[in-house]
């Protein structure tokens, strides 16, 4: 699928909810997500 983004932000929120076998085609975005994964598995 491909899908017209906001901001980054969004793609992150979407990648968290499309789960850990989600990947990001565009190698700029490739880590969508994974950053803010981290940083709420700190916060529990």
């Amino acid at each position: 699928m491909k899908f017209r983004l906001s901001d980054e932000a969004f793609l992150d929120h979407l990648m968290l909810q499309a789960g850990p076998g989600a990947v990001v085609a565009t190698p700029k975005y490739a880590k969508a997500g994974h950053e803010l994964a981290k940083r709420m598995a700190q916060l529990l």
